[in-house]
Parts: C-alpha cells; sequence; structure tokens
C-alpha cells in the first residue's frame, strides 16, 4: 500500500498564536466533529517529511523532520530521528485545520490549535517538495479549508492534570534517553522559571541576558554541535547539530539557523537567562536556560554531546563567560 492510499484510507466520521495569512473571522468558525486523535495521527506519519514549526510570543523554530516514525503512547505522540525529536502533548490538542481556506494554495499547512485557538504547531510541505500527501490529508480532514475537533476517548473520564500525568508517565517509558520531565513540563508551558526547583537538580547561576547573542555567533562561528529544546503548550520539539549562520536583522531580531533548523527570535523578549549546571560521569554538563519576563522558558541550549562524554572545551568555556 503506498502513502497515498494509505493516506486515503481513512475518512472523517463527520460533517494566541494565530497565523499571519488566516483569513479574516476565521477565529470565530465552529469546528465540526470527526474521528479521534490517532487516527489523525496514524495519517500524519504517512506524510513524510516536513517542515514543522512552533511559535510562541518572541521565538519561533522551525525544522525538517520525517513524520514517519510517528507514533501514539498513552496520549503521547512521538516521532524521532537523526537531529530531532517531537513531543505531541495530546492533552492540549482541541482542533486542527488548514493554514488557509484555499486548499489549492501551493504554501498551505495544517495548523494544530489549542482549546483557546492559539496555534501549537504548523506542519507545511518541506520547501521545494511535494505538497501532494499534506493537501491529500487537509482534504479528508479539514473539508472545504474547515476547522475539525476530533473526538477524544477518555474526555470524560480524565481531568487535564489527569491527562498530564499520564503523559509524563508514557515520556518516561520511552526508553533511550528521555528528555528531564521538568525540563518538557517548562518548554510546554506548564511549569515557569523557579530558581529554587533549578538548584535542586544542579548548580544554577544567573547569567547576563544582554550577552546571549554574541554567545550564540561565537558557537556558530566555532561549528559547535549544540541541542535546542523548545515549544508550545501543545508541543515539544528537539533539535540536534550544527547552527552555523547567525545574522541580526532588523533591531533585536535575530536569526540562527542551521542545515535542518532555524530559530528566529526577539532579544528583547529574554527577560533572563541561567545557566544550570549537572553533575555527570565525565565531568559538569552546561545548560543555557533562557526566559521571558513572565517565567516562561522560550529555550533551553546545551552541548550535543551525548551523556557520558566529556563536552567540548571551547563550549564549557564560552558559557562560563555567560556569568563569570
Amino acid at each position: 500500500m503506498t502513502a497515498a492510499t494509505s493516506l486515503s484510507s481513512i475518512h472523517a466520521l463527520g460533517t494566541p498564536w494565530v497565523d499571519d495569512d488566516e483569513p479574516a473571522g476565521r477565529g470565530f468558525e465552529s469546528a465540526r466533529q470527526s474521528g479521534h486523535w490517532t487516527e489523525m495521527l496514524w495519517d500524519l506519519a504517512c506524510l513524510g517529511r516536513v517542515r514543522v514549526e512552533t511559535r510562541i510570543p518572541g521565538i519561533q523554530v522551525s525544522q525538517r523532520i520525517h513524520l514517519q516514525g510517528l507514533h501514539l503512547r498513552e496520549g503521547l505522540g512521538y516521532a524521532a530521528g537523526p537531529g530531532f525529536e517531537l513531543y505531541c502533548l495530546l492533552d492540549a490538542w482541541h482542533a486542527m485545520r488548514p493554514s488557509t481556506s484555499n486548499l489549492s494554495d501551493p504554501g498551505v499547512g495544517l495548523c494544530i490549535e489549542g482549546v483557546d485557538r492559539e496555534t501549537l504547531m504548523r506542519v507545511s510541505a518541506e520547501p521545494g517538495g511535494p505538497a501532494f500527501l499534506l493537501k491529500t490529508f487537509l482534504g479528508i480532514h479539514c473539508p472545504h479549508g474547515g476547522r475539525t475537533a476530533p473526538m477524544r476517548a477518555d474526555a470524560d473520564r480524565f481531568t487535564r492534570l489527569d491527562k498530564w500525568m499520564q503523559t509524563l508517565a508514557a515520556v518516561l517509558r520511552l526508553g533511550g534517553s528521555p528528555p528531564d520531565v521538568g525540563d518538557l513540563a517548562e518548554v510546554g508551558g506548564r511549569l515557569t522559571l523557579n530558581p529554587a526547583r533549578m538548584q535542586s537538580r544542579g548548580r544554577a547561576r544567573l547569567a547576563a541576558p544582554e550577552l546571549v547573542p554574541c554567545f550564540l555567533e561565537a558557537v556558530s562561528d566555532q561549528s559547535l554541535g549544540v541541542r535546542l529544546f523548545t515549544g508550545t503548550r501543545g508541543v515539544a520539539q528537539s533539535c540536534t547539530g550544527c547552527f552555523h549562520s547567525f545574522r541580526q536583522r532588523k533591531g533585536d531580531q535575530l536569526r540562527w539557523s542551521g542545515d535542518l533548523a532555524e530559530v528566529r527570535f526577539d532579544a528583547e523578549a529574554i527577560d533572563s537567562a541561567w545557566v544550570l549546571e549537572r553533575p555527570g560521569p565525565r565531568g559538569g554538563r552546561y545548560q543555557l536556560r533562557l526566559y521571558d519576563a513572565e517565567g516562561r522558558a522560550l529555550m533551553l541550549i546545551e552541548s550535543s554531546e551525548p551523556p557520558g562524554r566529556p563536552e567540548n572545551p571551547i563550549w564549557q568555556s564560552l558559557i562560563r563567560a555567560l556569568f563569570d
């Protein structure tokens, strides 16, 4: 069975970030009921290589990933591959819609929304790649360009806290090297900055936010491998690799890009920066944590060396310069 026929095999059962290209008035449109999120994820996994984007005030991160490994486990959609991990926190998902009402638009994408209709994630065709499968997906699940709210089998049995705890339990059972659940809760907007909690996980030092752009530029100049962790209330994603290009655009608008991922953020959005030093078998491991004025985690940055291997001494020297 081809990806296209597999995608067409599942049919719909029923009849705070807003995209710039969303038509006026779309925000008040009621959502049609459809199948379950499980069915949607099965079809989403057929899309293959796509571009995934998350955005919160102050930062936007997009990367090219392969969705064929996407699977569902107890309220958690999870996909991983070379240089990326994607965590779909389904307890926050409410509806989906096309990014434009015209499904024939070459740039049409899929937007996943939360209960407040904020966009949690946008999925679009890879630049220069075929958009056929994505348009087929939208035609099945969002006919006529409308908003669709898949049903939940557990909607009446579990509270939001219950669903979130189930999600964290699923993360811990992933195996391999799952993320720290505290980090996941922070980039997912479930926990805000708490220095005491940070100190319980290692040695936390307050860093100079104004030095962060210089630090990122130096990391690019040295071609250091890093791992970023960021997200919205419904999606967390990590990007691992070298970000070889750093550019400052208008004012404090910064663009940090690599071969498969790109970060755009406003330096003014960084209210505080912290360096967390965690103990490790081969010495301390450093992580830079950036927060906005409300204590919301914007981005966590660490060395890409896996646990058990020493960090690059250049990385350690650069990150120590943020607080020395």
